[in-house]
This record gives C-alpha cells, structure tokens and sequence, in this order.
C-alpha cells in the first residue's frame, strides 16, 4: 500500500481564513466548520492581555499567558492535514511551558496530562468553550 506523507498547515500555505472552509469536507453538517479566524481573532480582541497570535492570520498557533505569572503558557497549535485522497484532517493541540521548578512540584502531573485532558474537553465542550474555559482558567486572579 503507497502512503503519503501528510501535509501540515505550513506546508499547505493555507491563509487562517481559509481554513474553515477546508474543513468543511470533515465537519459534521449539523454544526458546520468552524470559523477560526473569527474565533481566534475575537478571544485576541476580548483577552488581549492573555491571548497572542504571534503572526496574525497567518499565525499556526496562539498562545495563552497569564499577566500575572508569565513562565506560565498554554500554546494552542492548530494544522491541517491531507491525505492522499484530498480529505481535510483538522488538528488541535495543546502545548504547554512551565518552570522547572513547578513540573518538580506538580505531584498530580495536571501539567503533563494537559494535553490529553484538552482533547478531551474539545469533545465535550467544542471548540469555542473550550478555548474560552482555558484562558479564564489561566487568567482568573485570586
């Protein structure tokens, strides 16, 4: 069986707004695809101290900081894929940085579980939801 290497959002040089029609071949027509140059852009525009998308539109990834506790980042990295028969194979990950210092003290491993506990949340809550829960999450002050 010939395979094909997939193509991540780079290599595709597709434009953020672009994407959400790309991913219209894999959404579900009930909730149709995401817009994620709207989402992205209004959570920078509602959070703007918190939510960085270091390139703008053509930005693979946005990053979530706390004002308060700047070692502290959650990264958003989103890609397409495309297989070897044309199907969109949207992508989101989640990245995180933290100080030495507080992985020696995270007991529970909350920060290395991260990732698998955000996808996890992208089934339940969506998108959106669970964009907005992350950042109040990191950013809520105490």
């Amino acid at each position: 069986m010939h395979t094909r290497k997939l193509k991540t959002f780079e290599e595709c040089k597709t434009p953020l707004h672009r994407v959400s029609q790309l991913f219209s071949n894999t959404w579900d027509s009930v909730s149709g695809p995401p817009d994620f140059s709207n989402l992205f852009f209004s959570l920078q525009e509602k959070y703007p101290e918190t939510v960085h998308l270091a390139k703008g539109a053509s930005s693979s990834y946005m990053g979530i900081r706390s004002h308060s506790r700047p070692e502290f980042e959650l990264v958003i990295v989103w890609r397409i894929q495309i297989d070897e028969e044309g199907k969109v194979l949207p992508r989101l990950d989640l990245l995180t940085k933290a100080p030495l210092s507080a992985l020696e003290l995270d007991k529970n491993r909350v920060i290395e579980t991260a990732p698998l506990s955000f996808r996890t949340l992208l089934g339940v809550l969506g998108i959106e939801a669970t964009l907005e829960s992350l950042i109040k999450s990191l950013c809520t002050e105490k």
